[in-house]
């Protein structure tokens, strides 16, 4: 993750990014687990919460629009009673993070 590059197209310090990335590092690895729990017990409306969260805090300031993406399709499929590959979508997020410096 280019910490200087982010803090200059949000206009934070890179101070804050710092912070903001360390923050959000633990709480989409605790969003990943609670996916893949509510996934495992047949939980819809967990995972749809989940997935909502996933999308609203992959889209802040780190440029992870993929993970957002991706979420807000895996939301909209169980929103309309469609079948949905969580582990295929947590593994695409997980490398997502990974490439992006997580």
């Amino acid at each position: 993750m280019n910490i200087e590059r982010l803090a200059e197209q949000s206009g934070l310090d890179p101070e804050d990014i710092e912070v903001i990335a360390r923050v959000f590092e633990t709480s989409i690895q605790e969003t990943i687990n609670r996916l893949r729990g509510a996934h495992s017990s047949g939980d819809r409306e967990a995972m749809i919460a989940a997935l909502h969260k996933m999308a609203g805090s992959s889209a802040a300031v780190l440029g992870l629009g993929r993970i957002n993406e991706l979420a807000r399709a895996g939301e909209d499929a169980l929103g309309k009673q469609q079948p949905l590959d969580v582990d295929a979508l947590c593994e695409q997020v997980e490398t997502i993070l990974k490439e992006a410096g997580f």
